[in-house]
């Protein structure tokens, strides 16, 4: 499964939507408002999730149902949805909305997923410009550190430290170019 998170918000989406919870469309049941609900979520997540069938069904087992659904269970529920949108506008409406407040988060996650890849790709690219092998080490056990400690305290607390020593930096090369005491 590629990317879990996105099937649980298309989940909890959809769940808020209907006023249930979202282990509701995920019972081992064939009421027609669980089917109907499991439905929507298997049509949306394959229009949405980038996910196989076979995940999507797969996701039914990890949010709660005794087994997963199959390939074709998730791509007949797909159907369902869209031969019922042909017919039956309040239905259609309803799934309008849904759609909307799930392409609204998958565009904010598209967002953020490429802002951090231009992130990731500045830090390589200055990293490997470098000629410094003792720097690179350095930089390398950094990041790795920052990494394993995932604290954000820590972080800040070590750009911080790096900010006032680089403004230090300055204030005394700002003191011994002007020959001025200090103020």
């Amino acid at each position: 499964m590629k990317n879990k998170r996105n099937l649980d918000k298309i989940a909890n989406i959809i769940a808020e939507h209907e006023d249930v919870e979202p282990s509701f469309m995920f019972q081992n049941n064939r009421k027609r408002e669980v089917t109907d609900t499991r439905s929507i979520f298997h049509y949306m997540s394959a229009k949405y999730s980038q996910e196989s069938l076979a995940s999507i069904g797969k996701y039914s087992q990890i949010a709660g149902r005794n087994a997963p659904h199959n390939h074709a269970s998730v791509l007949h529920g797909k159907r369902k949805v869209e031969n019922i949108m042909q017919f039956d506008k309040k239905f259609c409406r309803k799934i309008e909305k849904i759609e909307d407040k799930v392409r609204r988060f998958i565009d904010t996650e598209n967002y953020y997923k490429e802002r951090n890849q231009k992130q990731v790709r500045e830090i390589i690219d200055f990293i490997y410009e470098q000629n410094d092998d003792n720097l690179i080490d350095l930089i390398h056990k950094l990041m790795l550190s920052a990494y394993k400690s995932k604290s954000e305290e820590s972080i800040i607390e070590c750009i911080t430290i790096l900010e006032k020593a680089e403004n230090e930096g300055i204030y005394k090369a700002t003191q011994n170019d002007t020959s001025v005491g200090v103020v």
